[in-house]
Parts: structure tokens; C-alpha cells; sequence
């Protein structure tokens, strides 16, 4: 008689951890995938844009008024999702607004959040200007 009572509380534990074990499971798994799922999320890439790093800084001169002449262009963009030539075409037609031509000069990958981490920058230069070297020999 003891050793079934005995084998029951045995039985039963089993049963009672394995459910408990499948529960933790499955928790365990539903975090891993979203989290997972967050982090292919924000890594995935946006569409390249023009990064200006006083859009939201009240204080500056450019945040009621608008950008009224640019003398540079940083766009931010993915290797990922983002061609070369839709990142030049982009700092061109920003540059345009103000009726100058872009010239790239640099790269950079401080300057842009990690989903687009690639920073290109360009000069924009008036019609005076076009000529003048960019600094690469």
C-alpha cells in the first residue's frame, strides 16, 4: 500500500513538472520569437533619407522657418535597401531646392540611427562652385 501511494506522489509530480515544464516552454518560445521579430524589425532598413540634426531642436534657427539655404546634405540610408544611385539622386534633388548641385565628400556611420547606419554627405554647391575639388586626389 505504500508503494503505490508512494508511486502515485511519483506519478504525479512527473506530470505535475512536465506541465509546468511545457508552460515555461512555451513562454520561453514566445519571447524568443518576439523579440526575435522586434529585432529583424528594426534592423530590416528604411528608405534612405535627408538626416537633419536640428529637426526637432525648438531652439533652432531652421525648426519654424524651414531651411531657407543648405550647404551640406546627409542622407541616411541601408546597404540593404538603398542603391548608391537612389542615395545621389536624393542629396541632387535636395540640393536642388536651393538651386546647387550635390558633390559627395564623405562617408560616415556616426551620424545616422542603426537602422539606416550609413551616413553619406554631400556638398551642395552653387553654380560658382561646381569646379571646385573635393578634397580627394
Amino acid at each position: 500500500m505504500y508503494w503505490r501511494q508512494r508511486r502515485r506522489a511519483i506519478v504525479s509530480a512527473i506530470k505535475t513538472g512536465y506541465k509546468l515544464g511545457m508552460n515555461f516552454t512555451r513562454i520561453s518560445l514566445l519571447i524568443l520569437m518576439t523579440s526575435l521579430a522586434s529585432i529583424v524589425a528594426g534592423c530590416g532598413g528604411d528608405a534612405a533619407y535627408v538626416y537633419d540634426v536640428d529637426e526637432f531642436n525648438r531652439q533652432s534657427k531652421t525648426y519654424l522657418n524651414g531651411i531657407t539655404d543648405r550647404d551640406e546634405v546627409t542622407v541616411c540610408y541601408s546597404k540593404r535597401s538603398t542603391s548608391a544611385l537612389e542615395v545621389a539622386a536624393l542629396a541632387r534633388k535636395e540640393c536642388a531646392k536651393f538651386d546647387k548641385t550635390a558633390q559627395f565628400f564623405q562617408q560616415s556611420y556616426q551620424a545616422c540611427p542603426l537602422a539606416t547606419p550609413v551616413a553619406a554627405l554631400y556638398k551642395c554647391l552653387g553654380k560658382d562652385q561646381t569646379n571646385v575639388s573635393s578634397g580627394f586626389n
